[in-house]
């Protein structure tokens, strides 16, 4: 089976497996694409694009692994399908919009605002951002666009 690793919304490895247990699959294409004793994107077994040859950071809580065509997200401890995020209340969830530079946003998306390391984010253009959600975040865009033009 083929496994792909996304950071943000750009691929930056794949990788062959054996079929096998998926959380198995999940930890080993992690620590694959994590620099531990040597960076990993210099990995002879991994087919990495010729923009990540020269560097590529390592994978982290956001970043999507896809198996079978099959998406999950890593999380703080371990991994969520991603499907599952369309079934959480949209009445319960914070959604938080941040620019960073020109067409440059992350979101953060959360049920426990109060603990920081909760929630999934995502970082790219407003199209990328927006296409990743069934919420319209249209409202927080002009809101922090607005406010970065006040600064």
């Amino acid at each position: 089976m083929i496994v792909s690793v996304k950071h943000g919304m750009e691929v930056v490895a794949k990788m062959k497996f054996v079929s096998g247990d998926i959380d198995l699959i999940l930890n080993e294409a992690y620590r694959l694409t994590n620099s531990i004793d040597a960076a990993w994107y210099t990995n002879e077994n991994i087919d990495i694009p010729d923009k990540c040859r020269a560097g590529c950071r390592s994978t982290t809580i956001g970043d999507i692994i896809t198996i079978d065509d099959k998406e999950y997200i890593v999380e703080s401890m371990g991994f969520k399908e991603r499907n599952t995020l369309a079934k959480i209340s949209i009445e319960k969830v914070l959604y938080v919009v941040e620019k960073y530079g020109e067409n440059d946003y992350s979101l953060w998306v959360t049920e426990t605002p109060e603990d920081i390391n909760s929630g999934i984010s995502v970082r790219g253009t407003k199209k990328e951002i927006q296409s990743e959600v069934l919420v319209d975040l249209s409202p927080l865009f002009m809101q922090v666009d607005k406010e970065k033009m006040e600064l």
